[in-house]
């Protein structure tokens, strides 16, 4: 289906797994996200995939 593959992890071996099993980018999601820390995550998630933003997050 050409869809890349970001996952929001918590650990670096969560990450390393992640990668393991064909994940192309992880980014390290702190718990109990706040306004400030939603916005530092949504902006992780435009680096990666450009201005338009993701098509899909679940």
């Amino acid at each position: 289906m050409g869809a890349r593959v970001i996952a929001a992890v918590s650990s670096q071996a969560k990450a390393e797994f992640c990668r393991s099993i064909g994940v192309e980018e992880t980014i390290k999601k702190p718990w109990g996200l706040d306004k400030a820390l939603q916005k530092v995550f949504s902006r992780e998630i435009k680096v990666l995939e450009g201005p338009s933003g993701a098509l899909m997050l679940l």
